[in-house]
């Protein structure tokens, strides 16, 4: 019969301490840089951290649960990301923002009455007819000889680049009238079903997107001004009809750090997604 080996003294403590930690009594201060870190990332994607306001490291030490060791060094993160600003004698506010897009959203909203309103300039780099090819006409459900109408933008947001897109639109219009009609969109940049039957003149059915992490090449890290092979995500989006047929194939490089997917799922009884 085999004897159970004895615990040595420091395997027991060991024990102990995970026991206290999963459900022990309530530590006073979350020492987790990483945890004050999420939740102040969370303030500014949210608003509830605003442009330009100062952030007292004891009203935050209060507000999060942190310690002051380890709000200081979630502050100093976030400042090396480039969304705080820490000057010496001055304090730590906020000089850029993290924008929310959902993920079936071709851009953020900035339309009227958003907190983003008028933010968002989208500049057109390319507009012009090609052949789908093969991949595009699949997904788009046409013929691969068929001629798309490919645009290519970057959007900037505060005059700072925030995404690069290249998409495959079905359409009839000629490149000149086409581009007439973005530019009108890029006015008051309205909700995607108001683009959607602007553009396409049928109303908007769904979305269906898939996003990755992906390393930049060179063109498009220069055109988010960042370095090449830094990690981004890159969303692929298909809108539709009401009658689900795909009008729009795009693939957008959001910039690193400054761009949150956000949105709200419902399920039904039976367990499938809404939304």
């Amino acid at each position: 019969m085999a004897h159970p080996v004895p615990l040595r003294k420091d395997d027991d403590e060991g024990r102990r301490a995970y026991r206290t930690a999963r459900g022990g009594r309530a530590r006073p201060a979350d020492t987790s840089s990483r945890r004050i870190y999420e939740l102040l990332r969370a303030s500014i994607r949210d608003g509830s951290i605003g442009a330009g306001e100062q952030l007292d490291e004891q009203r935050l030490v209060r507000a999060y649960n942190g310690s002051r060791n380890s709000v200081r060094r979630a502050l100093q993160a976030l400042a090396e990301e480039g969304l705080l600003d820490r000057t010496r004698r001055v304090g730590t506010s906020l000089s850029r923002t993290i924008v929310p897009v959902a993920p079936t959203d071709v851009g953020p909203r900035v339309y009227e009455g958003t907190l983003h309103e008028g933010r968002l300039a989208v500049e057109t780099l390319e507009c012009t007819r090609v052949i789908a090819g093969r991949e595009v006409a699949r997904r788009l459900q046409i013929e691969p000889t068929a001629e798309v109408m490919r645009i290519e933008q970057v959007g900037n947001y505060d005059s700072e680049p925030l995404y690069v897109r290249t998409g495959y639109l079905v359409t009839d219009l000629e490149a000149p009238a086409f581009l007439a009609l973005l530019d009108r969109c890029h006015v008051d940049y309205p909700p995607l079903p108001v683009v959607f039957e602007r553009v396409f003149g049928r109303p908007y059915g769904a979305s269906i997107y898939s996003v990755e992490a992906v390393a930049l090449e060179e063109r498009i890290a220069a055109l988010l001004h960042v370095q090449p092979e830094v990690p981004t995500l890159l969303r692929e989006l298909t809108t539709a009809d009401v009658d689900g047929r795909p009008f729009e194939l795009s693939f957008t490089y959001f910039r690193s750090g400054r761009v949150a997917l956000s949105g709200i799922g419902t399920f039904t009884e039976t367990g499938h997604r809404m939304g």
